[in-house]
């Protein structure tokens, strides 16, 4: 049992090139090759089946942080946006101010005028 857990550990670690040493340490004392390759292929398979599990929930998990800063940056944004529309507002509303300001300062240039030369 010693032996297949070190097998199986360099075979994670090594890949293929460790492979002849697992075969080795499998078929000592096997029943039959076809079946002891077999187990091996199956062995083989699953700890890929749980890589591939595991690489998913991770891509997953990243995905998920991923969504959840650009929720966040767009929450941002979105006020943002909001301010930079009040801010367009109150412009618009002084920019209105001013030219009453301007107006009624005119009238009372011309008020102004008038005035001197009534006295």
């Amino acid at each position: 049992m010693k032996n297949k857990n070190r097998a199986s550990q360099l075979t994670k670690r090594n890949g293929a090139r460790h492979l002849t040493y697992l075969i080795k340490i499998e078929f000592k004392g096997a029943e039959s090759m076809d079946e002891k390759i077999l187990d091996l292929i199956e062995k083989m398979y699953a700890e890929m089946k749980q890589g591939f599990k595991q690489v998913n929930e991770e891509m997953q998990n990243g995905f998920k942080e991923v969504n959840e800063k650009i929720y966040a940056i767009e929450k941002q944004q979105n006020l943002i946006y909001e301010e930079v529309a009040r801010t367009r507002e109150d412009m618009t509303e002084a920019r209105a101010d001013l030219r009453l300001v301007k107006i009624a300062t005119v009238e009372n240039s011309k008020d102004i005028e008038k005035l001197k030369l009534i006295k």
